[in-house]
């Protein structure tokens, strides 16, 4: 099953089971009930990521661990294979185990497998497999001087590091964002700009508990025109065109994701089923997922029954409502209304009776303003990770095929 490779000068073709020792033989699965009698503080690793802690472990080391089944196979580019683990560590059935052999790099090893196209190796089935006499037989171009190796794995761990550090950051902002939202959708912001608090400012009870005196409370079918739901039957789809057929799985952080999954309809079954959006309109997702928002901004999209819509009065900042519609407060009223057993629903008479906070205009702007600020901060360090990972995946495509060579 050896693969057609071209080899660079210096460089050679290896079998896996030439560069690392297979440690299967060394994993033992435990099922849930063992799991929950072993509760600690070490890993427990599956196929793709850590399944639980225990206290017990089987290995202290540096491993690569590569999915046996269940791993991300087809979706290599963009979904890694194959993972590093450090320390105490316990691994069960679902992955192989790979330690390198000390005469290669360690994290050369590594990164040759991380996003390595294996389909061609994996038994089918209804689930995808990849046995360990097909992992033996994997190839992996690895140069012949392990000084060269060592310096193309310290290019891909520095972008690593980059990577993660720009994770970090997002998770800090997202954190910072929540906070800002606990103490705005709670206090808010007075005339004067300061962040209200009980110590400084009058509060009065509320069906949603205490509230500053400034404050009322609203459903939501007050600060609405309509709120009411998309069509409850299948549209006749079209081959191509510039009408979509959504449904709640298609709103996303605020906007209407269209993708190559995204049914289309022709502009007779459009007109036939369009609503009199405005772009005061927000939709909301209430089957299945449920809570999941996006401004309409005029797309041609015909709404499913999982899609549900929000059209404001002019008494309510929509941005300010999408915020209260994300938060803590309102998401627990959903779910303490919905209904079904298997797959949850939200009703449209749940949505209209839910109650918000409703500050003055301009305080909703405000508030509005300030989150929208946090929101363009993780949205500029989304950006800067989505860029990392495209740069990561263009050096790992030049240097593990030497097409660009490091000096030594």
């Amino acid at each position: 099953m050896s693969e057609m490779i071209q080899v660079p000068d210096g460089w050679e073709v290896k079998k896996v089971s030439s560069l690392c020792k297979i440690l299967d033989n060394q994993r033992i699965p435990l099922n849930d009930e063992e799991r929950q009698n072993m509760k600690g503080h070490i890993p427990y690793y599956g196929a793709n990521a850590i399944v639980d802690y225990i206290d017990s472990y089987l290995f202290d080391e540096d491993l690569i661990l590569l999915a046996e089944d269940g791993g991300n196979f087809d979706e290599y580019e963009n979904r890694p294979i194959s993972f590093k683990i450090s320390g105490k560590s316990w691994v069960n059935n679902h992955a192989h185990i790979l330690k390198p052999n000390k005469n290669v790099e360690f994290d050369y090893v590594f990164y040759s497998l991380e996003h390595k196209n294996i389909t061609s190796y994996i038994r089918g089935g209804t689930r995808s497999k990849l046995n360990q006499s097909d992992l033996r037989d994997v190839d992996v171009l690895i140069p012949k001087e392990k000084k060269e190796q060592e310096k193309i794995a310290n290019i891909l761990s520095t972008l690593d590091k980059a990577i993660e550090s720009t994770n970090r950051l997002i998770e800090k902002e997202k954190n910072i964002k929540k906070a800002l939202m606990q103490e705005l959708l709670t206090n808010g912001i007075d005339k004067d700009g300061h962040i209200r608090t009980r110590a400084t400012h009058t509060y009065k009870e509320s069906e949603l508990g205490m509230i500053p005196e400034e404050w009322e409370i609203v459903s939501l079918g007050e600060i609405s025109t309509k709120i009411s739901d998309g069509i409850h039957a299948t549209p006749v789809y079209s081959d191509s065109s510039n009408f979509y057929f959504i449904n709640g799985n298609n709103l996303e952080n605020g906007k209407i994701i269209i993708t190559e999954k995204t049914n289309c309809v022709d502009e007779e079954e459009y007109k036939k089923y369009k609503l009199e959006l405005t772009e005061n309109t927000i939709l909301l997702s209430i089957n299945g997922t449920i809570g999941n928002i996006a401004f309409y901004k005029n797309e041609k999209v015909v709404l499913g029954k999982s899609a549900a819509y929000i059209i404001c009065k002019n008494n309510i900042d929509i941005y300010f409502l999408s915020f209260l519609l994300s938060s803590h407060a309102v998401l627990q009223s959903f779910e303490l209304n919905l209904t079904g057993s298997t797959i949850k629903n939200l009703s449209i008479r749940a949505i209209r009776e839910t109650k918000i906070i409703y500050p003055s205009m301009p305080e909703q702007k405000q508030i509005a303003k300030i989150l929208t600020t946090q929101d363009k901060k993780i949205e500029t360090e989304e950006t800067n990770l989505a860029k990392l990972k495209e740069l990561k995946k263009g050096v790992m495509n030049d240097l593990l095929s030497g097409k660009v060579r490091v000096m030594v």
